[in-house]
């Protein structure tokens, strides 16, 4: 997993704020895959989320504000779908979508997140690293027993970058 987040770091010094965060968006599903390999794609992309990521956007109760969750894992499983399969950041006509209707990504380094009515804006930036922050307590959560999961991560695809490149 770390050559993903590498590549998601190498994006985002790059100001490569698209390439960062479609790779991003993919970690859930490389990693909820990993940990259920049988369930559909939907549910453990959200249930993952929700473990990870969604309590890094949860504001708890406070004394004048109710509590409130500004990323759910539906919702960011809409996301990804819309962002990764049609370039879009509209997400309400997504079956998944729960509460928010449309993202809005802003580079460099602006307000984190910003919630109006259905409208979720996310520092770009900010948000791929949650994302990577996600995968390493994840990561961590991994019984070194677990043997069926370490498999799955030793092979995840590689990219070679040296030596001879044979023809099949």
């Amino acid at each position: 997993m770390q050559r993903f987040t590498t590549a998601i770091e190498s994006a985002l010094v790059n100001s490569n704020w698209y390439a960062a965060l479609m790779v991003a968006l993919t970690l859930p599903d490389i990693a909820a895959k990993i940990d259920s390999p049988k369930a559909k794609s939907g549910p453990r992309y959200a249930a993952w989320v929700e473990t990870y990521l969604t309590p890094k956007y949860y504001r708890p109760a406070g004394h004048v504000t109710p509590e409130h969750t500004f990323l759910s894992g539906d919702d960011c499983y809409a996301l990804r779908c819309a962002f990764l399969h049609e370039g879009g950041d509209e997400t309400a006509h997504h079956p998944a979508s729960k509460t928010l209707e449309r993202f809005q990504f802003l580079g460099g380094g602006f307000i984190h997140c910003n919630q109006a009515d259905k409208k979720l804006q996310l520092e770009v930036g900010a948000f791929c690293r949650d994302i990577c922050a996600a995968v390493e307590t994840w990561l961590t959560s991994i019984p070194t027993t677990d043997r069926a999961r370490l498999d799955r991560l030793k092979n995840l695809a590689t990219i070679q970058t040296s030596g001879p490149c044979i023809m099949i």
